[in-house]
């Protein structure tokens, strides 16, 4: 936070600064490097989420790896990228992010 005082020492701004990734860069770049794919990120903290859709299991792999790069730390990643193409497997794939889910709101 920035705080501004006038000659009498009130307040008259207080900025608040906040500084995290920049999302749209991040998802312009998984779109160039992956076409086709749709895929959003946000932020929680120091946790990057991951969702939307991609062709194939591969490019839910390397958003992931970027994105752990990004943090340092895998545990700092949520994957909740679906995958449209044939070798999708909904029921590991949606228990897999659930345990994820749950490993990160027991680290809260």
């Amino acid at each position: 936070n920035a705080f501004f005082f006038d000659e009498s020492g009130n307040q008259i701004v207080n900025i608040e600064v906040n500084v995290g990734l920049d999302t749209k860069e991040l998802e312009r770049i998984f779109q160039e490097q992956m076409p086709g794919s749709d895929i959003k990120v946000s932020n929680m903290g120091d946790t990057i989420i991951l969702s939307g859709k991609v062709k194939n299991a591969g490019y839910a792999q390397i958003a992931r790896d970027i994105a752990t790069h990004l943090t340092g730390q895998p545990d700092k990643v949520i994957n909740n990228i679906g995958i449209t193409g044939q070798d999708q497997d909904r029921k590991s794939y949606q228990q897999s992010q659930f345990l994820q889910f749950q490993t990160l709101l027991s680290k809260s």
